[in-house]
């Protein structure tokens, strides 16, 4: 069974303050402990200018990094906030959920100017995970990895899109698949520069999508998509190459 199943399970039958440091702060220290529980109730739900403010000058105090110019919308939910590192100008809207819980993993990176919308999930489960500058990851997406997921410069990522890295189940074992790790995978998962994903696209594990590409709605990617090409379907196919002006 894996630590992190161990870890809900325990913090759903009244594991104690422990199960919860590990669940939610991968930290067992005291002082950070206080520290996340009166930011977390001061500011996380504080509405209007007030909570934007606060915040923008309280949340930099529990993440590994946060540039200038960060901005945090309502209800944000911050796990391990110790491996969330963020780049200047960094816009997380409301009800986002940042997770990079994770032994040995580096956790999150987003760099300069990147914008998650409303009520998108990026989390790992001892993967990594960074964006590069200006990429754009529109609402209610979903970004995973158990291993390696990269999303490079400038790439938009339309509504309900999810793009994952590791995660894959043993299903020919005779152990339950709820009991499971899930850390299984096939390889990193990179999206290049300037890719345009449209809505409720899946990038599979182990899957690369090359520079200036665009994938169109409700495709599947599992393999490789080359650059500069239109591809669509489930599985998804090049269509045709897209000239660069």
């Amino acid at each position: 069974m894996s630590k992190a199943y161990k870890i809900s399970g325990g913090l759903a039958g009244g594991g104690g303050v422990r199960a919860y440091q590990d669940l939610v702060l991968g930290s067992r220290s005291l002082w950070f402990l206080l520290k996340y529980e009166c930011i977390m109730l001061l500011a996380k739900n504080c509405p209007g200018a007030l909570g934007l403010w606060l915040r923008k000058k309280l949340y930099p105090l529990l993440l590994g990094a946060s540039g200038p110019g960060c901005l945090f919308g309502c209800g944000i939910t911050l796990r391990h906030p110790g491996k969330i590192r963020l780049g200047a100008g960094v816009v997380v809207d409301d009800n986002v959920m940042l997770d990079a819980k994770g032994q040995d993993n580096q956790g999150i990176k987003l760099g300069d100017r990147v914008y998650v919308g409303r009520n998108s999930i990026v989390y790992t489960k001892g993967g990594d995970i960074e964006l590069a500058d200006k990429v754009n990851v529109s609402a209610n997406c979903e970004l995973f990895s158990g291993n390696k997921l990269f999303i490079g410069q400038g790439t938009v990522i339309a509504a309900y899109s999810y793009l994952l890295s590791g995660g894959e189940y043993d299903y020919k074992s005779l152990t339950p698949l709820a009991e499971q790790a899930g850390d299984v995978s096939r390889g990193e998962t990179r999206v290049g520069a300037n890719v345009w994903l449209a809505a409720h696209v899946v990038v599979a594990d182990g899957s690369r999508v090359g520079d200036n590409s665009v994938v169109g709605a409700g495709a599947v990617v599992r393999g490789e998509i080359p650059a500069d090409s239109l591809a669509a379907g489930v599985p998804a196919r090049v269509v045709r190459g897209l000239a660069r002006q």
